[in-house]
């Protein structure tokens, strides 16, 4: 009984069915085995690889590694400023704008400050008036951020820096802060010892929160205007 083999060749042929002419045969135009044409296509391929696409597909996954440590670090960031005062709450020009009108109007003789200035926004109001404003803020990502939003303004200046360990220039007038209830009565406290080295009371605006050991002098919706230090402080 005779046995024949058949074996799988490419597209360009079919190898015969008789064993004794492996792998090639005079009837036949051409062939190859298929295990040879997928040698030469594997090789073709490594060899036309772009290398280019590998070197961009590694440099794309540096790239987002680099973003997801950003991530990562702005929201320690956050995180850390929550923990260490009142979390970043943005406020609006327009309800700042009537609170400073309503309560304390600035002009060019005042210099606020702004602990815990956020995005700048406090200050950038401040100076519509022709104040002096100085932004201490903590989180340095906030503070970078608000130093190139407000860069060209000349009367800004933003600190990034603990405010319970910032020293007011001696011609501070107004502090502005939003708080928690937590912190706002050590935020009174910090302005009240500030105003004695100085040497003159400081107008305190208070954002959300009323001092549990104070009168405030005005109000205008949810701020709150206190003057501490002084023989006249309320």
């Amino acid at each position: 009984m005779a046995y024949f083999s058949v074996k799988l060749v490419s597209r360009e042929g079919f190898e015969p069915s008789t064993p004794s002419l492996r792998g090639s045969c005079s009837n036949q135009l051409s062939y190859r085995p298929a295990h040879l044409v997928y040698h030469t296509k594997v090789s073709a391929f490594w060899q036309g690889l772009d290398w280019r696409v590998v070197v961009y597909n590694t440099s794309m996954d540096i790239v987002w590694f680099i973003l997801g440590a950003i991530v990562i670090i702005a929201v320690f960031l956050f995180l850390l400023a929550a923990f260490t005062g009142a979390p970043y709450v943005p406020s609006t020009v327009a309800e700042l704008e009537k609170a400073f009108e309503n309560l304390y109007p600035l002009s060019k003789k005042d210099l606020l400050i702004d602990l815990g200035s956020g995005d700048g926004v406090v200050l950038r109001v401040a100076t519509k008036y022709g104040a002096k404003a100085i932004g201490v803020e903590i989180n340095p990502l906030l503070a970078w951020l608000s130093r190139m939003r407000l860069r060209k303004n000349t009367n800004i200046r933003i600190i990034c820096k603990n405010f319970f360990k910032y020293n007011f220039p001696p011609e501070t007038s107004v502090v502005y802060a939003f708080g928690d209830s937590r912190d706002i009565d050590k935020i009174a406290a910090l302005v009240a010892k500030q105003a004695q080295k100085i040497g003159h009371p400081i107008y305190f605006i208070s954002n959300a929160f009323k001092l549990s050991n104070r009168h405030y002098l005005k109000q205008h919706r949810a701020y709150y205007l206190y003057k501490i230090g002084g023989n006249n402080e309320d």
